[in-house]
């Protein structure tokens, strides 16, 4: 019914406006001239903002519950996509690590128990002992890869929760919740960016989807560090382990120490890359919002329009534009 009813309005408004000045009273004339200087008069004094439309939470609950799902309600199947198959991809990848973490730990645990069984059926054969030890130095490297591949999984799920961040993020742009325009202040934009992985100096300026973006890739960035520093910390134990010369593990050095120098060597490198490019994402938001704060009301202080102006003959002397600077 309310539907209906402001259908009805519509038709009736628009074939009112539509009517002919003839069918109009002569009062009904007077009326609408005088409204129409009134409302010329308040629009040259006053300067009135873009009207905010109406907020749709459709799309920010699609977001919530499906990867995309705001995209593809607002109509960007391509940019809906984009961000399905981005979740889909790293879960998968998550998926896939887990099982094979799993998979290495259970050769851990053969390993394991077979140098459990050796070691009692030595019966102090030193030939038998050795074997026994190698089994458990094989138990530790395949713990430490089982580690490595759980890590990996983790990584990848927090990759996807990012990028479900960031789509949702973009859903809040596209809804009409947040909306850029507006003068905003370059302090605040900047201490708001200050606060890592949430992007609010970008949401505080209008562009929530770029907050998401940048928000998400810092706290990824971060989370897959901090993993990788977990790791290089376990390589460097078994590795000084296996230098130690008191140590039960200093006799099979020749074999496994490269090992545990490679992979601490790797988890070193890794862990610097992340922490380099999450430095970089962050410092980088903090100057985006800044420069968008400033540039938020260059509407407000730059007019380029076109400038036809009237000679004094009564012809006109060209068209031009005119750049005009509010300081």
């Amino acid at each position: 019914m309310k539907k209906t009813g402001w259908l009805l309005f519509c038709v009736i408004a628009f074939f009112w406006a539509a009517l002919p000045v003839e069918a109009q009273t002569e009062s009904d004339i007077e009326g609408q001239a005088s409204s129409e200087i009134e409302a010329q008069t308040q629009a040259a004094a006053l300067d009135f903002g873009p009207i905010r439309p109406p907020v749709n939470y459709t799309g920010l609950g699609l977001s919530l519950i499906f990867p995309g799902g705001g995209q593809f309600y607002h109509g960007h199947p391509v940019k809906g996509g984009m961000f399905l198959a981005f979740e889909v991809t790293a879960g998968g990848i998550g998926a896939y690590w887990w099982a094979e973490s799993r998979r290495r730990k259970d050769v851990v645990e053969r390993f394991r128990n077979d140098g459990n069984s050796a070691r009692l059926a030595a019966n102090g054969d030193s030939a038998a002992l050795h074997r026994a030890g190698l089994n458990d130095v094989w138990a530790e490297r395949y713990a430490f890869e089982s580690r490595s591949a759980k890590f990996t999984a983790y990584n990848a799920t927090v990759w996807m929760l990012g990028g479900h961040f960031f789509g949702f993020m973009e859903a809040v742009g596209a809804s009409g919740l947040v909306t850029s325009g507006g003068e905003r202040s370059p302090v605040k934009a900047g201490w708001f960016a200050a606060v890592p992985g949430l992007g609010l100096g970008q949401l505080y300026n209008g562009y929530p989807g770029k907050g998401g973006l940048l928000g998400g890739a810092q706290i990824s960035l971060a989370f897959s560090a901090y993993n990788q520093h977990r790791l290089m910390n376990h390589a460097s134990r078994e590795y000084n382990r296996m230098r130690d010369s008191t140590s039960n593990r200093y006799e099979y050095r020749a074999e496994h120490l490269s090992y545990w120098k490679g992979r601490y060597d790797n988890a070193f490198s890794t862990r610097n890359t992340y922490l380099w490019l999450g430095l970089f994402t962050y410092l980088y938001a903090i100057f985006d919002a800044v420069v968008d704060a400033n540039l938020s009301d260059y509407a407000d202080k730059i007019r380029i329009e076109p400038d036809l102006t009237i000679g004094s003959t009564g012809a006109p002397s060209g068209a031009a534009f005119r750049v005009s600077f509010g300081l």
